[in-house]
C-alpha cells in the first residue's frame, strides 16, 4: 500500500462520485478543494493504492476512472486540509472521509498511511469525520480520541423520486399551509449565482444578529461560486417579497418588477454534487417574517432538484429527536423543527447519523499542550 498525490481531477472526481457518502460527498469534491485553495488554504489529495491488486478484483472493485499506478489499484482517496496553528504548529483535517472501498482492515490501514504522512508533514494531530454511518463504523483506529464535529453529523435526506404529490403529503399542514400563504401573499422566488451573492449576505448579517451564531464571511462563498465545474455547482436562491405600490419605499434595495420594488426577505445558498443538492445556508430577513417566505423557498428549491434529476434533497443538519441525544443542539432546535415540517410523515425521506468525529495524536507532547491551552482559553 502506498500514497500519491492524485493531480487527475477526473480520477479524483469519478471516485468520490462512485464511493462518497450520500450527505456532504461534496466536502471531497476535486471542485471543493479548489475553493479551499482560493481561500489560501494548503490541500493534499491523496490516494491510497494496494500494489497486490490489479483490478479487475472479487472484492475490490475498480471505480470509474480508476488507473492502475504501479500494478495497483486506487482504493481509498483523502482530502488533507492543513490547519495552522500559533507557536508554528499545525494539523491535517478530513472532512467527510478518507473515502475508500475494500471494507474495515482497508481502512484501518489506509488511516495509518494518512498518519505516516501527516508525520512527515509535521502535523501535530490528524482530524478526521468518517464517511460511514455510526451503525456501520464499528472499529475505531488505535489510539484515535473523539473531537469535536466541524460538519453535522446528523442531518436528513428526502427522497426526490417521490412523486410531488407524496412528497406535499409527508410535510406538517403547518408547511403546507405556510408555503400556501407565501404563495397567497405574493413571495417570487429566484435563483442565481454570484449576483446576488450582496443581498445573501445582508440577509445572512441580520440572521447571524438575530440568532447570536458564528458563520463565515463573504470569502467563503465568492471562492465556492468560483470554482463551479461540470460536476459541481452552487447557487444562491431568493425570495422577493413585492410590496403594494404605494406603500413601496424607493430606497430599498432590490429588484424592479410588478410595478414595484422587490425586497429579498429569505435566501440560500446551496451545492449540487452527485445525486445530492445540499441546502447549505439559509438566511432571513427580521421584516415581513409573517410571510413565511422561507417555507416557499425551501419547497421551490426541492421541486428545482427533483425536476433536475437529482435523488436526494440533503437538508444539512438536523437534531436527533432525543434530546437526550449527545449529538442534540439546543441551539439548532428551531431550524430543526423548521427542517423536520417538510417530511413530518415518514416514507419520503431517511434521518442519517454519521460517525464520531476523531482526531489521531501524532506528537503526543504537543497534543497533550494543545487540549490544555484549549480549556483554558
Amino acid at each position: 500500500m502506498n500514497l500519491q498525490i492524485i493531480s487527475d481531477k477526473e480520477v479524483w472526481d469519478n471516485f468520490v462520485l462512485a464511493h462518497g457518502p450520500l450527505s456532504g460527498g461534496f466536502l471531497h469534491s476535486w471542485a471543493w478543494g479548489e475553493g479551499l485553495k482560493t481561500r489560501g488554504k494548503r490541500i493534499y489529495r491523496m490516494g491510497i493504492f494496494d500494489d497486490s491488486v490489479t483490478p479487475p478484483h472479487p472484492f475490490i472493485p475498480r471505480p470509474l476512472g480508476t488507473k492502475v499506478v504501479r500494478g495497483g489499484s486506487l482504493i481509498a482517496i483523502a482530502l488533507l486540509i492543513e490547519n495552522r496553528l500559533p507557536l508554528g504548529l499545525k494539523y491535517l483535517y478530513i472532512p467527510r472521509g478518507p473515502i475508500t472501498v475494500g471494507g474495515e482492515t482497508a481502512y484501518i490501514q489506509v488511516l495509518g498511511a494518512v498518519a505516516n504522512f501527516s508525520k512527515k508533514e509535521g502535523a501535530m494531530f490528524l482530524r478526521f469525520e468518517p464517511a460511514e454511518l455510526a451503525k456501520d463504523f464499528t472499529t475505531a483506529p488505535p489510539g484515535a480520541l473523539p473531537a469535536r464535529h466541524l460538519q453535522p453529523e446528523n442531518t436528513l435526506l428526502l427522497d426526490l423520486e417521490k412523486t410531488e404529490e407524496e412528497l406535499r403529503a409527508a410535510m406538517h399542514e403547518k408547511t403546507r399551509y405556510n408555503i400556501g400563504l407565501a404563495e397567497r401573499k405574493g413571495i417570487v422566488v429566484k435563483e442565481s449565482d454570484a449576483e446576488n451573492l450582496p443581498d445573501f449576505m445582508r440577509l445572512l448579517d441580520e440572521t447571524i444578529r438575530r440568532d447570536k451564531i458564528k458563520m463565515y464571511g463573504r470569502g467563503y462563498f465568492e471562492s465556492i461560486l468560483k470554482s463551479i465545474d461540470k460536476n459541481f455547482n452552487a447557487k444562491i436562491w431568493t425570495a422577493y417579497y413585492y410590496p403594494p405600490l404605494p406603500a413601496c419605499n424607493p430606497s430599498e434595495r432590490g429588484m424592479q418588477g410588478r410595478g414595484g420594488v422587490g425586497v429579498p426577505v429569505a435566501a440560500a445558498f446551496n451545492i449540487y454534487f452527485g445525486g445530492t443538492a445540499t441546502y447549505l445556508f439559509g438566511a432571513s430577513s427580521d421584516e415581513y417574517r409573517n410571510l413565511m417566505a422561507p417555507h416557499l423557498l425551501q419547497w421551490k428549491m426541492i421541486l428545482d432538484a427533483k425536476t433536475r434529476g437529482y435523488k436526494y434533497y440533503d437538508f444539512w443538519g438536523i437534531n436527533p429527536r432525543d434530546e437526550k441525544s449527545p449529538n442534540y443542539y439546543p441551539r439548532w432546535e428551531g431550524f430543526s423543527r423548521f427542517k423536520r415540517g417538510f417530511v413530518e410523515k415518514e416514507g419520503t425521506s431517511v434521518e442519517l447519523l454519521y460517525a464520531d468525529c476523531l482526531e489521531l495524536p501524532i506528537s503526543r507532547f504537543w497534543y497533550k499542550l494543545f487540549k490544555v491551552i484549549k480549556k483554558l482559553i
